[in-house]
């Protein structure tokens, strides 16, 4: 189902409707435009897909901008995010657009990327893993489990943080360190 939500210039809903078939629903925004500076698409019970028509000059729609959305459980709610596409070709977990993964890194499906957040290199963050605020995993690094890293902290070479493992502030982890279970490194 989708809903769709007419805004004034002041950003209130005056208008809304519901139907299963996008296009539908898009096609009925149409006639509602002349008073909507933008239009908010949201699929019911999909909160990972958001799109926005844009209004301009409250007469036409010029542009619709459809963009994917994640809440990290961080208190920011929903923010633009995508899953990422792993080197083996399959689907991986969610990255913020605003964090960076490179094409030879894993995200495993549960495992997620937030905030400012770099994986770059062969490093890989899988299972139920957390990686954000500043922090960088790379080279060959690995973060698993339930494991957490963040802060400005830095995971390199063959290291690995697991378990339900933490290491934040400006902890730096390399060459072959083990950080595991209930650890907490700052």
């Amino acid at each position: 189902m989708y809903k769709v939500f007419a805004l004034d210039d002041k950003n209130e809903v005056f208008w809304s409707y519901e139907d299963s078939d996008l296009q539908k629903a898009l096609s009925r925004v149409k006639e509602m435009t002349e008073k909507a500076k933008s239009v908010v698409v949201r699929v019911i019970n999909e909160p990972s897909i958001k799109a926005t028509m844009i209004a301009v000059g409250n007469t036409k729609v010029e542009e619709v901008k459809v963009e994917e959305v994640f809440d990290f459980d961080d208190g920011n709610g929903p923010v633009p995010a995508k899953r990422h596409k792993n080197p083996d070709g399959s689907i991986g977990g969610w990255v913020a657009n605003t964090a960076q993964v490179v094409p030879t890194a894993f995200v495993g499906k549960n495992a997620v990327v937030f905030g400012y957040a770099k994986v770059s290199g062969k490093a890989r963050v899988y299972e139920g893993a957390r990686v954000y605020d500043c922090a960088e995993i790379y080279e060959n690094a690995q973060v698993y489990g339930y494991a957490r890293v963040h802060g400005k902290a830095r995971i390199h070479a063959d290291a690995q943080v697991y378990g339900t493992a933490c290491v934040r502030g400006y902890a730096y982890i390399g060459m072959s360190g083990n950080i595991r279970d209930d650890v907490t490194v700052t």
